[in-house]
């Protein structure tokens, strides 16, 4: 469906358990099972699907810059998506670990910062650690998509239309210094 609509990258979850414990080797049999999946669907099209790293929590999957740069190596086919906002709830340094590892089959970042209740999708105007991070891909030449990822919720209130556009105009222009 990707192929026909003239999407170039799929991004993809590695899934999240319900059970609130470490991984079994059930799941990560499961885990391969999916994957195994993801390459048969991607076999003979030219849309890259790539696989986004989760929250730090005992409930999800490829979390750490290591767990994913496995996967990426075991899976030559597989594409990877940098979720900042997720790596920084470790630290800033994971996100730097996980470009220092990833960078070469990264296809997308999703773009946001932490904000202070320790949540991620935050804007990304004014925040040091993510511009930290975004020059950091800057430098490195990162040249894929890189995604707004804001969510409502962590604002106090709803925002107008008007403040949407301001605010998507502040994201644009902090990721246009950085790019540009």
């Amino acid at each position: 469906m990707a192929e026909r609509m003239g999407a170039a990258v799929v991004t993809v979850h590695p899934g999240k358990r319900t059970a609130k414990r470490q991984p079994s080797a059930y799941d990560y049999r499961r885990f391969e099972d999916y994957i195994a999946r993801l390459r048969e669907a991607a076999e003979g099209t030219r849309v890259k699907v790539a696989i986004e790293n989760m929250e730090p929590r005992v409930n999800t999957l490829l979390s750490t810059a290591e767990d994913a740069a496995e996967v990426l190596d075991r899976e030559p086919w597989l594409w990877f998506t940098l979720d900042m906002g997720h790596a920084m709830m470790t630290s800033c340094d994971e996100v730097i670990r996980f470009i220092d590892l990833c960078i070469e089959r990264m296809v997308n970042v999703h773009v946001s910062a932490l904000g202070g209740n320790g949540r991620p999708h935050h804007p990304i105007h004014g925040d040091p650690d993510a511009l930290r991070v975004l020059a950091e891909l800057a430098d490195r030449g990162y040249d894929g998509y890189l995604t707004l990822e804001l969510e409502d919720m962590v604002f106090p209130g709803a925002l107008s239309s008007e403040e949407k556009v301001v605010l998507l105009s502040q994201e644009s222009e902090a990721l246009r210094e950085v790019f540009s």
